[in-house]
Formats: C-alpha cells, sequence, structure tokens
C-alpha cells in the first residue's frame, strides 16, 4: 500500500526559513513572511521509500538513491562557500567538491557542473529518477536511506526547492517550480558576473552563455581530461581554482536582493514576479465561487477508502470512497449552494478545508 498522509483539513503553514542562508536572506525582501515548510516531504526519512515496495516499483525511489540522482550545478560562489566553511560538520562535503575540481571533469570558471555523462543519462531517461543507484549524488553521505546531503547547508536552488510531496498539493507544487526558477536564473546570472568580475577568458565566457549540452568526450567514459580545453576556460586561473572560487564567493556574499537583480536584469525581475504571484496562491484561503470536477485516477480501494493520483504521482491522497462518490456533484454552480445541496441530501458536511484540499490536489478546479 502506497504511504499518505490522511485526508483531511490541510495544517496550518508556519513560517520558517527553510532555505540555505544565501538564498534565504535575499527572499527574506522577496517575501518578507517566510516560506512555508512542506512537512510530508521529509529527507531525513525518505517518505518515497518504503521496505515493503516490489522490487523496481514505480511508485518508490530506490533506498540507495532517494531522490538524489542529481548530480547539482554549484555556481562558483556556491563552491567557494563551501571551500572556506571550517565546520568538522562540513567535511566529507568538502572532500567531496575537492575531488570534483580534482577531476576535470567539469570543473569551470562557472562553476561545478554535472559531468556530460549525468547530463545525457538523467536528461533523456526521466525514469532513471530515484531508482538507479549507478546516478547517485557524489555529495551524498552516508548508505542507504538514511544518508544525508554532505553539502546540505549549500545545496543550489535545485535542491532546495525540489518536494516529493506537497501540504498544498498542486498550488505547492506551482509555488515551490516558480522559486526554483527564480533561484536557479539568480545562481546562473551571479556565476556569470564572478567569471567577468574575476577576468574569466573568453573561451569560458562562450561556452557560459551558450548554455548547450556538449557531446560526450572520451573523458567522460574513463579516458585522460582534455587538457587543452581545460586551460581554454581557465586561462591564467589554472592551478588555483580554489582561490577563484573563494574570491567568487567574498563578491557574492555582501549581495543584498537589489543587487542581484541589477546582475539578473529583466529575467530575474520576471522570475520573481511569478514568485510573488504562487506565493500569493499559496498562502490564500479562498474558494472560487464555482467550481466543477476534477481529474483523478483510482490507485486501490479497501476498507471503504481509496487511494487516489491526482497532480503528482509522487504524492497520492487516500481518501474516503464516499467522498469521491459526491464529487460529480460540483457541476459548476455556485461552490457554497453546492456544498448545502450536499449536506440535505446526504448529511456530509464539507468544510471549506475539505473544499481547499479537493481543489489543491485537482479533484476539483475553478469553474
Amino acid at each position: 500500500m502506497i504511504a499518505t498522509p490522511p485526508f483531511g483539513d490541510a495544517p496550518d503553514y508556519t513560517p520558517l526559513t527553510v532555505l540555505p542562508e544565501l538564498p534565504a536572506r535575499w527572499i527574506a525582501t522577496l517575501l518578507p513572511n517566510g516560506i512555508p515548510d512542506e512537512p510530508h516531504a521529509t529527507c531525513d526519512r525518505c517518505a518515497m521509500c518504503s521496505d515493503d515496495a516490489p522490487a523496481g516499483s514505480a511508485s518508490f525511489f530506490h533506498p540507495d538513491a532517494k531522490c538524489c540522482t542529481y548530480e547539482p550545478a554549484l555556481p562558483n560562489f556556491i563552491v567557494g562557500r563551501i571551500l572556506r566553511d571550517t565546520d568538522p560538520a562540513m567535511q566529507f562535503g568538502r572532500r567531496t567538491v575537492e575531488a570534483r575540481m580534482a577531476a576535470r571533469l567539469s570543473a569551470t570558471p562557472w562553476g561545478l557542473e554535472p559531468t556530460r555523462r549525468h547530463r545525457v543519462l538523467y536528461g533523456n531517461s526521466p525514469e532513471l529518477f530515484g531508482r538507479a543507484p549507478d546516478l547517485r549524488c557524489p555529495h551524498y553521505q552516508g548508505d542507504g536511506a538514511e544518508g544525508t546531503c554532505g553539502i546540505w547547508r549549500h545545496r543550489n536552488a535545485v535542491c532546495a526547492t525540489w518536494h516529493c510531496k506537497h501540504v498544498r498539493g498542486d498550488v505547492g507544487l506551482q509555488f515551490w517550480r516558480s522559486l526554483s526558477g527564480l533561484l536557479s536564473e539568480a545562481e546562473w546570472a551571479l556565476g556569470a558576473w564572478c567569471v567577468t568580475e574575476l577576468g574569466g577568458p573568453t573561451a569560458e565566457l562562450c561556452r557560459v552563455m551558450d548554455r548547450t549540452t556538449t557531446r560526450l568526450a572520451p573523458a567522460d567514459l574513463g579516458g585522460p581530461p582534455n587538457q587543452a580545453e581545460y586551460e581554454a576556460y581557465w586561462g591564467s586561473w589554472t592551478g588555483r581554482e580554489s582561490e577563484y572560487f573563494t574570491r567568487a564567493a567574498a563578491l557574492v556574499d555582501p549581495l543584498d536582493w537589489a543587487a542581484v537583480e541589477r546582475i539578473g536584469g529583466v529575467r530575474i525581475r520576471a522570475h520573481a514576479t511569478l514568485v510573488r504571484d504562487a506565493y500569493q496562491a499559496l498562502v490564500s484561503t479562498e474558494l472560487p465561487q464555482r467550481t466543477t470536477l476534477g481529474t483523478l485516477r483510482v490507485l486501490s480501494a479497501a476498507d471503504g477508502k481509496c487511494t487516489v493520483q491526482t497532480y503528482s504521482g509522487y504524492d497520492p491522497l487516500r481518501m474516503p470512497a464516499t467522498l469521491i462518490s459526491l464529487l460529480p456533484q460540483f457541476d459548476g454552480s455556485d461552490t457554497h449552494e453546492t456544498v448545502t445541496r450536499i449536506a440535505s441530501a446526504s448529511g456530509v458536511q464539507l468544510g471549506d478545508g475539505i473544499i481547499r484540499k479537493l481543489l489543491d490536489f485537482g479533484l476539483l478546479r475553478k469553474a
């Protein structure tokens, strides 16, 4: 049976700092009331792993991989923050970053990018996500489902904003996607800005601006690194990569959100507008005037309850079968009148919290 939180009113959101220190400081200006946590997405005890899951199950992640089958792109200033973090708890994370640098497969003045091998496998086979231990992140610390992120306090935008489950269903998903887009754009822009400020070679600037996936090279499959290519990217910084990264971190450290917007330009401002709009939807409890039937897929049914898939295959809902039978009565007419009609005919009282959750997860939608 797929493990799901019980169906009912969503818990109150408590504003928490759920981002790494640097983006948390920036987003505090954009969203001063804070960002709600996603308590159903439990990284320390993975909600997508189960001892009872059949081998190769599409409903669960592999316990030796979890969602960590993603090799993160770390812009130069984040690499620098990791290298200079002397906390003993960061020792493993520093070593893994140094190992990626030493391999010379994806270390450029912009930062540490996913290897070309990883990009080819990850980009062309989405079904591998969470289910292919060979693609496990190089910064994964520990064994099995108990493993943790070795660079958690300095993780990138994608890792900081991805959740397998959302308290507010698709509404939450759309907010975190918009925030991921904003922070990813900021990381790219600031990384490129550091390249220009620190005097990156023309070859590196051309490569950064191209932003395309390169074909596999022999070095990506066990051959020696291409030294000429590496030196063309690094120029006079070759051999001083650690110094370069820590200097990039020092450049970005004092920047406030206004400075990030100036550096990122119109793309950052456009992403920020999308985040504000998605945030308003996330914190709103308003119900639409008219509501109609949405979509769902019944995965299983037993003991008067059904497990259904709605907005995401990672976040099924377990709900009373009687509630599902009432959904067709939402036919586009007034929401509150429909609720009153259902109560009169069946005696079932559907509170605003239930209606809101049905809307959040797509079982109902605004007419």
